[in-house]
């Protein structure tokens, strides 16, 4: 976060626009600034734009799967201070070893419990 920011910025890349518009709500909730992203052409440009803090990156999308999307997020100008979190219904058995293997700064499973999302988020931001 940067000085002039009041709030922590956080960009969702998501094929789901219910999945997207949920966490949206609560993360607004727990005082994000948040931006939503698909993943059409040019997506890490528009993210790299808002200069979040974090991204949460879903790993089932039908265009650009998460893990080639943090490899372009990564190439992307602007987002090396950025953490690139996969976010996913799979489990977190699932989750860790594919984080690992890309590169990603850690994984989070998708839930619609509030405070456990901000407990993840927390330990990501550190």
């Amino acid at each position: 976060m940067t000085e002039e920011q009041s709030k922590p910025v956080i960009a969702i890349i998501d094929d789901d626009a219910m999945d997207m518009a949920t966490t949206q709500r609560m993360l607004e909730a727990l005082g994000w600034e948040v931006h939503v992203f698909d993943n059409d052409y040019g997506f890490s440009s528009r993210v790299a734009a808002v200069s979040p803090d974090i991204v949460l990156v879903d790993v089932n999308m039908p265009r650009l799967t998460g893990p080639a999307a943090v490899k372009a997020l990564k190439q992307s100008i602007g987002l090396s201070d950025t953490k690139l979190v996969l976010f996913s219904g799979m489990t977190e058995e699932a989750l860790r070893p594919l984080a690992i293997k890309i590169g990603a700064d850690g994984f989070i499973t998708k839930t619609s419990d509030r405070e456990a999302l901000a407990r993840r988020l927390a330990l990501i931001a550190k």
